[in-house]
């Protein structure tokens, strides 16, 4: 029987599923499969060159860090120990291929599906949570929204959801009190949407029309204004609750609004190497490098946008020149970067 390590800086799932995969054109082969995952430095690197060398096995590779890929390749043919690497080769030709450097950062794929599969249950929970179902389970969400009917609260909560929040809303039906489900909220969860009662008895009446039934004092403006009297008058008896207008604004307006509104970020869940969110790939190459996981150089603070997101000038569209020297700005007219050719928005 061979036995084979499977040696990763993440989980080594990538490497265990691309050797059985070679493994089944090997049907009468008896194999031990070993997994050595989360290695991030060259001295535990060594140790398990050392284990396979004992146990006179071969070594199968998925390190997207350089110099652990070379102390690996090292130390395997100081123990005469053979190495696969799976990674290196394809990272190389697609640094050649692409005009670019690897982040050499482990993880980053697996970190992906989590925020995708992230979004998916907030989807799930929002839909679970619309319009004041399973209010005993109202603790588990990040946001709670509350207004009367029509203040787009179901719209704000599946916009929510798709920036990784568990998101929650609660109608208010005039002279019934809220849930007390709803008041054991933390304050600091809830946000509470107002409208101006013209508009909201306006679009009332286009959606009685659409639908095409009765509407009754549904869109009547009196109805309406009390309604938004009784909404208000329990927001000032909530103070520790946002209270959001809603406007004539878009739903990505309101979104960034009540995101602003609870302190936090637009993203619950920020994919890296992403353009347009708070954080980017090149952000995690840098702050690896106090870490001793990348030789990456920290940039100057001259280099860094404004969101802080530390992207080369190239890349980022916030980044803004503070040195009368690179006025120059490319077609981006926010991105401010010097007259460079790897920067795709600089005029031809």
């Amino acid at each position: 029987m061979k036995t084979i390590f499977v040696v990763s800086d993440g989980t080594g799932g990538t490497a265990r599923r691309a050797l059985d995969a070679a493994l089944t054109q090997f049907p009468d082969a008896e194999t031990d499969i070993r997994v050595r995952s989360d290695l991030h430095d060259a001295a535990r690197v060594a140790d398990v060159v050392r284990e396979a060398a004992a146990s006179r096995a071969v070594i199968v590779h998925t390190l997207v860090s350089h110099e652990l890929r070379a102390e690996l390749l090292r130390a395997g043919r100081s123990h005469d120990v053979p190495t696969l690497d799976l990674m290196g080769p394809l990272l190389e030709r697609l640094s050649l291929e692409l005009a670019a450097s690897p982040a050499e950062l482990p993880g980053l794929f697996r970190q992906l599906n989590e925020d995708y599969f992230r979004r998916i249950e907030a989807m799930d929970f929002a839909i679970r949570h619309d319009d004041g179902q399973r209010v005993e389970e109202l603790g588990r969400a990040d946001i709670v929204l509350v207004g009367v009917s029509r203040t787009f609260k179901t719209p704000l909560s599946v916009y929510l959801a798709t920036k990784g929040w568990l998101a929650a809303n609660v109608p208010l039906v005039l002279d019934l009190p809220p849930p007390p489900e709803l008041l054991a909220v933390p304050p600091e969860r809830v946000v509470a949407l107002k409208t101006e009662p013209h508009r909201l008895a306006a679009l009332r009446r286009v959606r009685a029309e659409h639908l095409g039934y009765a509407s009754g004092d549904y869109d009547d403006l009196h109805h309406v204004r009390r309604e938004m009297d009784f909404a208000l008058t329990l927001y000032a008896r909530n103070p520790g609750w946002a209270v959001v207008d809603v406007t004539g604004k878009p739903i990505e307006e309101i979104s960034r609004e009540t995101l602003a509104r609870r302190g936090r970020p637009h993203s619950k869940s920020q994919p890296p190497g992403r353009g347009g969110g708070d954080t980017c790939l090149h952000a995690l190459r840098w702050n690896a490098t106090s870490s001793g996981t990348s030789t990456s150089p920290r940039p100057s603070p001259r280099s860094r946008c404004r969101r802080g997101c530390r992207r080369p000038r190239c890349c980022c569209p916030s980044w803004t020149s503070t040195s009368a020297r690179r006025a120059w700005r490319c077609r981006r007219r926010s991105c401010g970067c010097p007259r460079s050719p790897t920067c795709r928005s600089r005029p031809s």
